[in-house]
């Protein structure tokens, strides 16, 4: 149950009722004569239990918790600091990923492609999904790589350096990562499969379940059955993985969030 109370200019949300901790999008449109602005904010509430005054073994209790954000500034207030918090303005499109991506942006895993666009319909290179894995599981960038295809003076050189040290990533062949490649949703499985891995997060095999689980490559098969099992990797309205589909910059971001709620 989330209730948002305002004090003093300033809004807590309360969570109550809640298993575990959460992570809350707001999102506030201020307007000022013909001047309108609009804020979003990503707030954790952490849970914490209440005793039920039964005196001991904890049990009957509430979740409650409480976060507190900024209340939004009128347009043309604290300019500099607008600038500084990104409000991405495409989020609409995709709304189920909006979460997500305010949270993985929060903590320096995802940028947007401007100030207000995330392009959460463009597609995600493999050279990006490897540093945003790298990031989400808290790796230093860095190390050795032998792939011909990635210069020495590129800015994914370390993070796949860091991404294949760590068994994260491999690549298409023995010399080349596929840099400047999309990555598919089932390569974007396997990946996040082995970083659940790397960070002691488990989950059954077996066969995937999906309408479409024929289409998918053996060597994901395994893969995309563990994120489901875990439910982080879901089907189309049809039930369908679209293991060949590239995957798009909002369905990185969901994968990627989804995974760091298992190894946080």
């Amino acid at each position: 149950i989330l209730e948002i109370v305002e004090t003093d200019g300033s809004f807590t949300a309360r969570v109550s009722q809640a298993e575990k901790s959460k992570t809350v999008t707001l999102t506030a449109r201020v307007s000022l004569n013909d001047t309108t602005a609009q804020r979003s904010f990503t707030v954790t509430v952490s849970a914490r239990r209440k005793g039920n005054g039964s005196g001991g073994g904890g049990g009957g209790g509430k979740y409650t918790g409480t976060g507190t954000v900024a209340t939004p500034p009128l347009p043309g207030e604290n300019e500099q600091d607008q600038e500084e918090k990104p409000s991405f303005l495409d989020l609409d499109q995709t709304p189920w990923a909006q979460e997500a991506v305010y949270a993985l942006q929060l903590r320096g895993i995802i940028n947007g492609r401007s100030q207000n666009e995330f392009a959460p319909n463009d597609t995600v290179t493999r050279e990006e999904f490897a540093k945003m894995l790298v990031l989400a599981v808290g790796l230093t960038p860095g190390g050795s790589c032998g792939f011909t295809d990635v210069a020495a003076n590129a800015w994914h050189r370390p993070y796949i350096a860091a991404a294949v040290s760590a068994g994260l990533v491999q690549g298409m062949a023995d010399d080349c990562f596929g840099t400047g490649k999309n990555v598919t949703r089932e390569d974007a499985a396997v990946m996040l499969s082995r970083a659940l891995e790397y960070c002691g997060v488990h989950a059954e095999g077996g066969e995937p379940a999906f309408v479409d689980a024929d289409a998918i490559a053996p060597y994901a098969r395994e893969a995309a059955a563990k994120l489901a099992s875990l439910e982080i990797l879901s089907g189309d309205e049809n039930g369908a993985m679209n293991p060949k589909k590239e995957a798009t910059r909002a369905e990185a971001a969901k994968l990627i969030y989804m995974m760091t709620e298992k190894i946080s």
